[in-house]
């Protein structure tokens, strides 16, 4: 190849990118960033309303695509940004029991009828039965910024 013939693939390429970034600008006008579409269409999602209706929110808020894609995956999501309710498999039972302990600072996590109450960190909580079954499940939850507000995400 040539250097004339580069400096023309050169700037056939340019030109089309040119010509590709307009419409994407012209789609993203009319419709939102394609990648909103994208994380809406998501088989994730599935008839979640909830999650629907949270990941309106972020795009309304002005949310990265980042932090958008977060909000997809996690298991739990709260808005209000203040506690993670987890719900354990035993402790509402009649001899029930539930914990939760932060593995870093081992603080304690609320709990109340069963359930547990976690903030940012990580997280090991359980359940037991007052006999013999018991079960435990690790999380970790973390803040993220949607606009101006704190969410709590949990995974």
């Amino acid at each position: 190849m040539t250097f004339e013939e580069y400096q023309a693939a050169k700037a056939t390429y340019q030109a089309a990118k040119a010509a590709y970034e307009s419409v994407k600008a012209e789609y993203e006008l009319a419709n939102g960033p394609a990648w909103q579409s994208e994380i809406m269409a998501s088989d994730v999602i599935g008839d979640d309303e909830g999650r629907k209706e949270s990941l309106k929110l972020a795009f309304e808020l002005g949310a990265t695509e980042k932090t958008c894609r977060k909000i997809l995956t996690a298991a739990k999501v709260a808005r209000d940004g203040g506690t993670i309710s987890i719900a354990t498999r035993y402790g509402s039972l009649s001899r029930g029991k539930c914990w939760g302990r932060n593995k870093k600072t081992d603080e304690w996590a609320d709990k109340s009828d069963g359930t547990v109450y976690l903030t940012p960190g990580r997280w090991m909580v359980g359940s037991s039965d007052g006999f013999s079954r018991k079960e435990k499940a690790a999380w970790k939850v973390e803040k993220v910024s949607v606009g101006e507000q704190e969410w709590l995400i949990a995974n």
